[in-house]
């Protein structure tokens, strides 16, 4: 039989757990919020914390999709946003 103090330390602790992670999203979600949903190579950029022709690598490597209308090339910020969550090691301190 489990012991019932350390039960509720265990719900706790997942209860914890949970608000760290709604906290962090909440945090990015209003970090980036200034960006348009459709951003431009800089924009990108500089959310990665990379250099243009790093950007334009993955997006040749199909990392991230580049949106292209004639010479115009923009990137969707949930596919940014979503690489930055992949590569932790790019984020911004």
């Amino acid at each position: 039989m489990q012991n019932p103090f350390q039960v509720i330390l265990d719900k706790l602790e997942k209860i914890e757990m949970q608000l760290e992670s709604m906290k962090a999203k909440a945090a990015e979600k209003e970090a980036f919020s200034e960006y348009p949903e459709l951003l431009t190579r800089e924009q990108a950029a500089d959310i990665l914390n990379v250099k243009l022709p790093t950007l334009d690598l993955w997006a040749k490597q199909n990392n991230v999709q580049k949106l292209r209308n004639g010479k115009i090339v923009r990137f969707q910020k949930s596919d940014i946003l979503n690489l930055l969550k992949i590569n932790v090691k790019y984020q911004r301190n």
